[in-house]
């Protein structure tokens, strides 16, 4: 009799493992730069938020993929279902700060191809010049053939 109630309770519990390991959401992630790709199987919400306690979530509804594009920084992320939600994961987006410069007829043309705002230092002759802002993908041109040179910083926010 002991025997049977063991057995049961053993069939019971493989059961129930089972189905939680059938039941849970799995899901890979791919980052590309600022880009983050997440995979899914069994899973219909991605919940992501900067805050590990998560108190300023974004969702996101996932078929079998969803790409979102981010902000360079910590996020905590899970997925869930209608049954169960996985277990807190976390990412980084890194900063990319890429300066593009091109001479044309036009002047100097500068674009920043980072994902965050940059600094850009304008100097002549070794000489302060002055200081141009950039968004990611803004561009500035310059209508002058003086020789400036440009370099540029992350751009910290005070």
């Amino acid at each position: 009799m002991k025997h049977k109630f063991v057995l049961i309770q053993v069939i019971a519990l493989v059961l129930l493992f089972g189905t939680v390991f059938a039941l849970y959401p799995k899901v890979s992630v791919s980052l590309n730069e600022d880009k983050v790709t997440f995979y899914s199987i069994g899973s219909n919400t991605i919940e992501i938020s900067k805050n590990g306690d998560f108190s300023n979530s974004k969702f996101i509804g996932v078929d079998k993929s969803a790409t979102i594009k981010l902000e360079p920084g910590e996020y905590y992320w899970k997925a869930s279902n209608s049954f169960i939600q996985s277990f807190e994961k976390k990412i980084v987006v890194d900063s990319k700060v890429a300066l593009n410069f091109e001479e044309s007829d036009e002047g100097d043309k500068l674009r920043n191809v980072g994902n965050v705002k940059i600094n850009v230092t304008k100097t002549e002759n070794g000489g302060f010049v002055g200081f141009i802002y950039l968004s990611p993908y803004d561009e500035f041109i310059e209508n002058n053939e003086s020789g400036y040179k440009y370099e540029g910083r992350e751009k910290n926010e005070m």
